[in-house]
């Protein structure tokens, strides 16, 4: 994760059995998307961030892109991201405040 800059201080591991696919960042850094792949179900990505994201971060289940469950919410700072599972993935998106 040394490329995700955009991870917020007291962000949690990824859950256990999930692998970093790849880390990138829009031309002004303002987002950056963090991808990985798992064996874990798309419900058990999302409950893992649910129970393991601390004080400060506001968590919400939500629709993700596609209208299937989604995690959003903001880090102690203000900045947003989203946990959107994929099939055998998921992604995190962090934007800027």
């Amino acid at each position: 994760l040394d490329d995700a800059t955009m991870t917020p201080e007291g962000w949690a591991d990824a859950p256990d059995g999930s692998t970093l696919c790849g880390v990138s960042s829009t031309l002004d850094d303002s987002v950056q998307v963090i991808d990985y792949v798992t064996d874990l179900s798309g419900d058990d990505v999302l409950a893992h961030y649910e129970d393991a994201l601390g004080d400060g971060f506001e968590v919400e289940r939500t629709d993700g892109s596609l209208g299937q469950p989604a995690l959003a919410g903001t880090d102690p700072t203000g900045a947003s991201f989203e946990i959107e599972p994929g099939e055998a993935t998921f992604t995190i998106t962090f934007a800027v405040a």
